[in-house]
């Protein structure tokens, strides 16, 4: 049985994840001293220390977070249409906007992006790769696919988020089938 977490605990930890973000914003994350972020959370040292190791300890818990929400809406994949699905993945990314402005840029560590991706392939591979010959081709697809779409969805935050995500899925949907039906007829 899952032990419902205590809401200080909860409190002190979204405390935590926007002064960091907040900080992570205007600085990189070698910058960011444990000091410097207690201030801006109002919390103690100790407090930090009570439930990270560290700054990189804090942005691995943060990071970990956003992955299971991108797990869940990949989970929901199967149940819903192409456009379906790419309208859930930008409301993803548009409702934790902050962070995945900071995350996806490109002055990141990109080994967030990378651990989103080596996923997102298992779950494309495993719903295409019915021929063992063809993972390899697909795996080039995949990869030239999910680049693109990573460069949009950072193009699109980093502009403002203009566009609805309606409008983005249908754009995304629009170049990938343009892609595909062009891939055909060759």
């Amino acid at each position: 049985m899952e032990k419902k977490a205590d809401y200080r605990v909860v409190l002190t930890q979204k405390m935590f994840k926007a002064a960091f973000l907040k900080l992570l914003n205007d600085k990189p994350i070698q910058e960011i001293t444990i000091r410097e972020l207690c201030a801006e959370a109002g919390v103690n040292r100790g407090t930090f220390y009570s439930h990270y190791e560290d700054i990189y300890d804090l942005l691995h818990h943060i990071e970990d977070e956003m992955f299971e929400e991108l797990k869940n809406t990949m989970a929901s994949l199967p149940n819903l249409t192409a456009e379906q699905f790419y309208v859930e993945l930008f409301e993803l990314f548009k409702n934790n906007s902050e962070l995945c402005t900071i995350l996806i840029s490109r002055n990141s560590d990109m080994a967030f992006v990378d651990k989103i991706l080596a996923f997102g392939e298992s779950v494309f591979m495993s719903i295409y790769a019915t021929d063992k010959h063809l993972e390899r081709t697909l795996s080039y697809y995949y990869r030239f696919i999910s680049g693109g779409c990573i460069s949009m969805i950072r193009m699109w935050m980093e502009g403002g988020m203009v566009e609805s995500t309606e409008s983005m899925a249908r754009i995304l949907g629009h170049i990938l089938n343009s892609y595909t039906s062009g891939a055909d007829k060759k």
